[in-house]
């Protein structure tokens, strides 16, 4: 704010937008508690709060909510998680890097209170 130029990136995630598919987890398996899709939500909230905030003061903000991020996840998961994407595979941490470094570039200077889902298509469906 001091500066009059910056850039706030938060990380939300896919299920902040559209509700976890219970159908994807093993039995007894909640990997996606209801807290968790409404913190991400949240953040995705605070995140256009703070775009209209610092716009006076030259600083953007932005979402970047992945998808499921591979993490050595078995591959039982893989497979049904994968089976609900276009792409038909899970987010890589390039995949991440790659949005970010965008959204810190002067090309980016335009872009504020945006969500980019970085969710291979699955929520166009």
């Amino acid at each position: 704010k001091k500066n009059k130029k910056g850039c706030i990136v938060n990380i939300g995630s896919i299920y902040g937008v559209v509700s976890g598919d219970m159908k994807i987890y093993d039995n007894n398996d909640r990997r996606t508690p209801e807290i968790y899709g409404a913190t991400k939500a949240a953040i995705i909230n605070l995140t256009k709060y703070f775009a209209c905030y610092m716009a006076p003061y030259n600083v953007t903000a932005n979402c970047i909510s992945p998808g499921g991020v591979f993490n050595n996840h078995n591959d039982n998961f893989v497979k049904n998680y994968s089976s609900k994407v276009p792409l038909n595979r899970m987010c890589t941490e390039e995949d991440l890097t790659s949005s970010l470094e965008y959204l810190i570039s002067p090309e980016s200077r335009y872009i504020t209170g945006q969500n980019i889902l970085v969710d291979g298509g699955l929520s166009a469906l």
